[in-house]
């Protein structure tokens, strides 16, 4: 499915059995005691890099989808939608030879709303994050032993796909010199695609809250109109906003690429959908939150980013 591969490693035990027999005793009577030489210990070097999500979490996305404004059925609340409901149920987070998270899951999309084709949804990033067509309320679809990027920046074009979200490397940790290498890696790639539709975008992405914006003119697949894409990274490891909308581009003036051309719109032509995600861990849900940077309990305690295995302590 969308070219998800899956990753399948057999293991094999050896037991090796090693015998001694006999003693050859040395007589040390006559051998000088050594000194210790006074050598420091050995430099252990610097803890292995981690990922904040680890094998048996299991990350929902309650919806995500989108909206247009007119459809078959008289453009009420909810008649023209489609959004699907995501499940990941994580069976493996492993670091690649490219020092790039992976990571493996099985998945499970239901269909919530499918009152409009997929094809509606087409000039959105986000209906990239999963295959809208084949996901209904009827047909739910499941992807076992999906293997996951970490690295991957949304985009409008197909190099932007359901593998690529919506997990999403905020840090790399692998050494002190390369924090947050990985986001402003993807960043790049973000800015350098959007002003390749757009030549005079306004782009902006921060590493430090886990944020890429972008207000650009699109005539891509339909009618020019100014689109906004605004996506968030939770530092859990995983995207927890997003925020996208077009409207009717009239010209440099009118339509300014910034956030004044979508005030007032209360039903704009096409609209993303996307609630912020829950991770259950250990049986415990938590609400993860974009603006707190937490995934929460209802106990009130929090999840640790720094170290997966770590229990929940308090919020800080």
């Amino acid at each position: 499915m969308w070219g998800m591969r899956t990753n399948v490693v057999f293991a094999a035990g050896l037991l090796a059995t090693i015998t001694v027999g006999g003693c050859q005793c040395i007589n040390d009577d006559n051998f000088s005691q050594l000194k210790d030489a006074g050598f420091d210990e050995p430099d252990a070097g610097p803890p292995p890099p981690v990922f904040p999500l680890k094998a048996g979490d299991v990350l929902t996305i309650p919806q995500f989808g989108g909206r247009v404004d007119v459809c078959e059925g008289g453009g009420q609340t909810g008649d023209c939608d489609r959004n699907v409901k995501a499940s990941y149920q994580l069976t493996d987070v492993v670091l690649n030879a490219d020092n790039r998270w992976e990571i493996t899951a099985d998945v499970l999309y239901e269909g919530l709303v499918d009152k409009v084709p997929a094809s509606a949804l087409s000039r959105l990033a986000i209906e990239n994050g999963a295959d809208f067509a084949a996901i209904t309320k009827d047909t739910p679809v499941t992807a076992l032993g999906a293997v996951f990027t970490t690295d991957q920046a949304p985009r409008l074009d197909a190099e932007f796909r359901p593998n690529n979200f919506p997990f999403f490397q905020g840090e790399n940790d692998i050494d002190d010199s390369d924090e947050g290498e990985v986001f402003a890696e993807a960043a790049a790639e973000f800015t350098a695609a959007i002003l390749a539709i757009d030549d005079i975008a306004e782009v902006e992405t921060q590493v430090a809250v886990g944020k890429l914006e972008a207000f650009f003119k699109d005539d891509l697949n339909g009618p020019a109109s100014v689109h906004k894409l605004l996506v968030e990274v939770h530092p859990m490891g995983f995207v927890c906003g997003w925020d996208e909308i077009l409207v009717p581009f009239v010209d440099d003036v009118s339509t300014p690429r910034n956030q004044s051309s979508f005030n007032g719109f209360k039903n704009p032509p096409l609209t993303a959908a996307f609630f912020q995600p829950n991770l259950i861990r250990d049986g415990v849900t938590y609400q993860c939150s974009c603006f707190s940077s937490t995934c929460r309990s209802s106990a009130n305690l929090c999840l640790d980013p720094t170290n997966p295995d770590a229990p929940p302590g308090d919020c800080l």
